[in-house]
């Protein structure tokens, strides 16, 4: 990302941005090498790490229609578009982060383009969603 950063900055015209702090310098931001995964569902590739056709540290950012639930097998997740959770955003228009269940380790973050639509259309109705389904056990 090139400077000016204030395209990339949360704020109430960009509730998807980074933390200004996460800017902390006018050189460009260049960040690591990530692996981009795109499914339909979230279910599918935690099959695919439970099999171990893949693996969780290879994923930078992950982008699917729908989350369902298999995801709870492995990860806790954070929704993103809450005011209380938009300091772990590191990808600008990320909607969630997933930590690993048990070491509570950063496993990655995801744009769910479902709730991204819903977000969109009904900014608080979502977020209160958002804290319900992810609360389930």
């Amino acid at each position: 990302m090139d400077p000016p950063f204030d395209k990339f900055i949360l704020g109430s015209a960009n509730p998807l941005g980074i933390e200004g702090e996460f800017f902390n310098s006018d050189e460009p931001y260049i960040s690591k090498i990530k692996v981009l995964e795109y499914k339909h569902s979230l279910d599918s590739l935690v099959e695919e790490f439970q099999s171990g056709v893949k693996a969780v540290e290879d994923i930078g950012l992950v982008v699917t229609w729908e989350m369902h639930d298999k995801w709870r097998q492995m990860f806790d997740a954070v929704c993103l578009f809450d005011e209380d959770n938009t300091h772990h955003r590191q990808i600008h228009g990320t909607t969630h982060s997933f930590t690993h269940s048990v070491s509570g380790n950063h496993a990655f973050e995801a744009i769910i383009l479902k709730d991204l639509v819903a977000y969109l259309k009904d900014p608080k109705g979502e977020v209160a969603r958002q804290r319900k389904f992810l609360d389930q056990e």
